[in-house]
C-alpha cells in the first residue's frame, strides 16, 4: 500500500505503513547504505521527518533503534539500544549525554595510554591496566569495534609484543574517531527529524 493512499486513512494506518516500509528488507538495506555515507541523503532525512511526524511515543524508540543500527553497522552492539531504551520524555537527551560522557572519558583514557607508551616502555602491566579501563568504557555504550581493538591490544600485552601494541593502539584511535563522527551525524539526523532532536546539542 502506498504512502499516498494511506494519507486518506487514519494517522494510525499511515504510521504503520511508513514503519513497515522502512522495515522491509530492501528498504532497510537502502537505509543502512545511505547512513554509511559521510553526508546523509536529503530524501532519507525527509523520510525520517515524515515518519517522526506521525510517530507515537512507543514507536519513537523503535525509530531510534532503526536509524542507530543503520548509521553504526558493525560499530555498535545491542548495549547501545539498551541505553536508548532508557531515554524518555523526561530525559530526551539521555542517550546523547551518555555518549558525550563516553567520549570525554575515553579521550582521557587514550591520553593516559599514549603517555604510558611513551614514558613507560615495555611496561605491559601498566599498558594493559589502562586499556582494560578503556575496554570497560567501550562496553558501557556498546562500542563493539573499539572494544574489539582494545582486546587485541591486551592480547599483544600478554605476548609482550611492543610493535603489536603500537599498531593496535593506532587502530583504537581510528575507531574512536570514526565512531565519534558517526554518532555526531546520527544525533544530527535525529534533530533534523523533529521533536526527538529538538533539544540543544551537548558539546562532544
Amino acid at each position: 500500500m502506498s504512502i499516498r493512499g494511506e494519507e486518506q486513512s487514519s494517522d494510525q494506518s499511515l504510521n504503520e505503513s511508513l514503519l513497515l516500509l522502512l522495515q522491509k528488507d530492501v528498504g532497510f538495506a537502502m537505509w543502512s547504505n545511505a547512513l554509511r555515507e559521510p553526508c546523509f541523503c536529503d530524501s532519507w532525512i525527509k523520510l525520517l521527518s515524515l515518519v517522526n511526524a506521525y510517530m507515537f511515543p512507543s514507536e519513537q524508540s523503535n525509530m531510534r533503534k532503526l536509524s542507530s543500527r543503520g548509521c553504526s553497522v558493525g560499530y555498535l552492539d545491542e548495549q547501545f539500544c539498551q541505553v536508548e531504551d532508557l531515554q524518555d520524555e523526561a530525559s530526551p537527551n539521555f542517550t546523547e549525554e551518555v555518549v558525550t560522557l563516553f567520549f570525554k572519558d575515553s579521550a582521557r583514557l587514550m591520553s593516559n595510554i599514549e603517555q604510558a607508551l611513551e614514558k613507560h616502555p615495555r611496561d605491559f602491566s601498566r599498558w594493559d591496566a589502562y586499556m582494560q579501563q578503556l575496554k570497560g568504557s567501550c562496553s558501557s555504550i556498546g562500542a563493539s569495534r573499539m572494544k574489539s581493538e582494545c582486546m587485541s591490544f591486551r592480547d599483544y600485552c600478554g605476548q609482550g609484543n611492543v610493535e603489536g601494541c603500537m599498531r593496535s593502539f593506532q587502530k583504537v584511535k581510528r575507531e574512536h574517531a570514526v565512531l565519534r563522527q558517526k554518532l555526531e551525524a546520527y544525533f544530527q539526523l535525529l534533530r533534523q527529524a523533529g521533536p526527538a532532536g529538538a533539544a540543544s546539542r551537548p558539546v562532544m
